[in-house]
Parts: structure tokens; sequence; C-alpha cells
């Protein structure tokens, strides 16, 4: 059983190194779905002992659908990655019909080296045929889908997850994600026969700010800017441990 923690900072980081997970899937902007962290988190996080680091290679938030200037910020994004000692990279591409875009993904896989670790992300969720897709990310090479199902979260996708499991048939991994938590992981797993999770398992921590200047935000209009989510170390062990039980 391999829990993998969605990180975008270095304190979510180091607590899923502390609540025992075996790979994280570093990122930036949560908020918008995760793009490409950056160079210095990339290395900062390498230094964490004991995970797995994959990358996540998105060059902004909205729809899979890129231009042949993302598709090269990819490429590049994916070079990096790897020389900032990235175990593999976590990508995905779409054609505006909702069909996997086999082109672009087989120039990120071929960046990527054939040594890399793959990972189709949730663009799966936008296929239009999730099995049609299955089938062309397996031919091309992936080694993993990064799914909930096709729905709202993991747990309400578990029928399709359990198809999608079974089509596979060990050729490749499906990695169930989107809602995953302590109390809903044995069920995902004892169901559709997954052997792999993913979630960000995070809890709200105040910030270091003692002075707040109210009506400011640097973002999303009535955003909390004094308090952050990081993953909790806690919630990690907790949910190993309902995976195992």
């Amino acid at each position: 059983m391999i829990l993998e923690i969605c990180t975008d900072s270095i304190a979510s980081v180091k607590a899923a190194a502390d609540g025992g997970a075996g790979r994280i899937e570093l990122c930036s902007a949560l908020g918008d779905g995760g793009v490409t962290p950056s160079v210095g988190l990339m290395r900062q996080a390498r230094v964490v002992d004991g995970l797995k680091m994959h990358v996540l290679i998105r060059p902004r938030g909205g729809d899979f659908v890129y231009d042949k200037d993302e598709i090269q910020c990819m490429i590049t994004d994916i070079e990096t990655a790897i020389d900032c000692g990235a175990d593999g990279v976590v990508i995905g591409a779409l054609r505006p019909d909702g069909t996997v875009d086999t082109d672009t993904v087989s120039r990120l896989i071929e960046a990527a080296g054939q040594c890399r670790n793959v990972t189709f992300h949730r663009a799966f969720d936008l296929c239009r045929d999730p099995f049609e897709a299955l089938e062309q990310i397996i031919e091309l090479g992936c080694n993993r889908v990064l799914t909930s199902g096709q729905a709202p979260s993991a747990e309400a996708g578990i029928p399709l997850l359990r198809q999608l499991n079974e089509r596979a048939a060990g050729r490749i991994t499906i990695l169930p994600g989107g809602g995953v938590s302590p109390a809903n992981a044995f069920r995902i797993i004892s169901e559709t026969g997954c052997t792999e999770l993913h979630g960000s398992l995070r809890a709200t921590a105040p910030g270091p700010m003692l002075y707040h200047r109210p009506g400011v935000a640097m973002g999303t209009p009535g955003a909390d800017e004094y308090s952050r989510s990081i993953t909790s170390a806690q919630l990690v062990r907790e949910t190993i441990k309902a995976m195992i039980k």
C-alpha cells in the first residue's frame, strides 16, 4: 500500500515524511488545481529524506488543451524537474473533443526519458470515454493514472475506479485521488482493489503574522491571508493506518 501526498510547500513535504507517506506529488497553487512548482521548491523538497518526489507538470490552471508554446514550456519544466532530482513526473493533455492528446503526451514522455516514472494526472477525469482513454494511456507507456473515477471525489467514484482497475489488469496502476481521508481510505481500497491512494490531507494552521490589515486580499476577494493550509502529519498517519487495517 502506498499513500502519495499532494504537497505545495516545504512544510507539507516535511509533514508528509513525518506521517510516513511513501511519495509526494510536488506542485504549487493547489487552489487552482495545481501547477508546476518552482525550481527552489523542487530542490528544497528533494533534500527531505525517505520520500519519492513526483513533480506536477502543468503550466497554468484551467483546461488541459495546450498550444505549442505551452507544450514547449512543459518539456522544459520536465527537463528541469529531472535536473532537480525528480523521481517521476505527473503529466496530461487533452484534445478539445475530450480525448487524450496522444501526440503531446508522447512528447512529454519522451522528454522524461524511458527510465522515469510517469503519472497521467486528473485530466483523465475530463475525458469523454474513460475506457478508451485508459487504453491510450497504457499504450503511451504511463505508469499510473491519477483519477477520482470521473466523480467529485474518489469515494463517489468507486464504481468506475473498480472498473478501471479491473480493465487495467496490472498493466498500469490506478491511483484514486480526490477527497481521500482517514474516514474513507479503507472503503476506497477495499471496494476498488487499488493499492495506492493520493490525497492532500491538509489542515488549516495560523500564519506568523501578528498584525492584520483588514479589507486587503492578495488573491481571491475575501481570502484569509493570515492562515495556511498545510498537510497534517497526523492525518497522514491515520490514513495509512486505515489503508492497511
